[in-house]
């Protein structure tokens, strides 16, 4: 994906700029449009594919935590029910936010919703922030005069994604660490211990193991020359990372994230759960199914679920019920399809999507002890191998020189 500078004016006539990522200037034109921008001239920023693009990436739109954006919400949730007017609570928010970013966002939506400017179409200036989801879902409440209620649903889906978020994090965070453990104490063993034994095997004078030279050359090769294998490896994930940049790079990565051993299964109900509680959200909302279907590829970040999302709208935009593309999209199970169907017969869609979330967020959470019970003992085999293997070959020589005494 490339990135973008736009500018426009919104439909209240206030002029509007930024910079957004979009796989085309068309794309980017549609999604600002979507949310109510006119007059939008767009220009590529150059430069910004490789490197420069990475770093953009990682340091060019950085937005807030979804932990500061869930505190944030919930404090104007807590203030709005409580009957406190917006600008009050703005005002409020830009002292006692989390983070300057945010107290400094609270004083700009107040001086535009002081000047008449909806909150809505205010919080559209601010897309790596509020995401078209949170807008959307701001806007509809503001029509149908119930925001505190649209607020505490943005509430209740930013909690329920908090948790998703954190569940994923924590089943990972533990075989990266002992990834981590292993590795540097494989590398310690390799250019501190190892090189005391080269010298005595050398004294011996006797033929050496295959096994045991292997590792004495390795040995050598990453304490002659570390800092050039850290480079390469360094090296290596900048390609890797430029190669996601480009849209063939991006495809491929996200169909891999779906198809990979062990995780894919997880990936894969991940972004379902985030499919269904966002669509679930977006209609009791009272945003109409269309623009909800829209908003959804919006939020999901895998490419290949977002064009699957959008055969399903495009089908529904023809007349289709909902229930048959999801059925031949293949992404879901026959459970949640016919789920799905009950609920546009009985016109209780959003209930059953929740119930469809729920069902996938618990999927998540059997998968994801599934992946902590598997990968615990291959990580334990994983570090003794190393470790073992590294002390036997070391140990070998030993053993063939006092064989050889006897």
């Amino acid at each position: 994906m490339a990135v973008f500078k736009y500018k426009g004016r919104n439909m209240y006539g206030k002029f509007v700029q930024g910079k957004m990522e979009a796989e085309s200037p068309e794309a980017l034109e549609a999604t600002l449009r979507r949310k109510g921008i006119s007059q939008i001239t767009i220009e590529k920023v150059e430069g910004v594919s490789g490197i420069e693009g990475i770093l953009y990436k990682f340091f060019g739109k950085r937005g807030v935590s979804l932990r500061a954006l869930l505190f944030f919400t919930r404090q104007f949730t807590t203030m709005l029910k409580a009957g406190l007017p917006l600008t009050r609570i703005l005002d409020i928010l830009s002292f006692q936010s989390p983070g300057r970013k945010l107290r400094e966002i609270a004083k700009r939506i107040k001086r535009d919703v002081e000047s008449g400017i909806p909150l809505s179409t205010s919080m559209m200036n601010f897309p790596t922030i509020f995401s078209s989801l949170y807008v959307s879902m701001i806007k509809a409440g503001e029509v149908g005069g119930n925001l505190d209620r649209s607020f505490e649903r943005v509430t209740e889906f930013l909690e329920n994604d908090y948790r998703l978020r954190q569940k994923i994090k924590s089943a990972m965070s533990y075989p990266l660490f002992v990834l981590i453990i292993a590795f540097s104490l494989g590398f310690f063993m390799l250019t501190v211990f190892v090189p005391r034994f080269a010298g005595f095997f050398a004294d011996l004078n006797v033929p050496l193991p295959a096994m045991t030279q292997f590792t004495l050359t390795l040995s050598l090769i990453l304490k002659k020359n570390w800092w050039v294998i850290i480079l390469i490896v360094i090296g290596l994930i900048m390609a890797f990372n430029i190669f996601k940049t480009t849209p063939y790079g991006r495809e491929r990565s996200d169909a891999f994230k779906l198809k990979m051993p062990v995780l894919g299964k997880l990936n894969h109900l991940t972004a379902m759960a985030r499919f269904s509680a966002t669509l679930s959200s977006l209609l009791a909302a009272g945003v109409p199914l269309l623009h909800a279907l829209d908003t959804v590829g919006g939020v999901l970040d895998n490419v290949i679920i977002q064009r699957e999302i959008q055969k399903i709208e495009e089908r529904v935009r023809r007349g289709e019920t909902l229930s048959k593309p999801m059925e031949e999209s293949g992404l879901f199970t026959p459970m949640v399809v016919q789920m799905t169907a009950i609920g546009e017969e009985t016109g209780e869609l959003e209930e059953m999507l929740m119930k469809v979330a729920q069902f996938y967020e618990e999927e998540v959470n059997r998968a994801v002890e599934q992946l902590t019970s598997l990968i615990e003992p291959m990580l334990i085999l994983f570090v003794g191998g190393i470790i073992g293997f590294i002390i036997i070959s070391l140990y070998l020589p030993i053993f063939y020189m006092v064989g050889q005494i006897k």
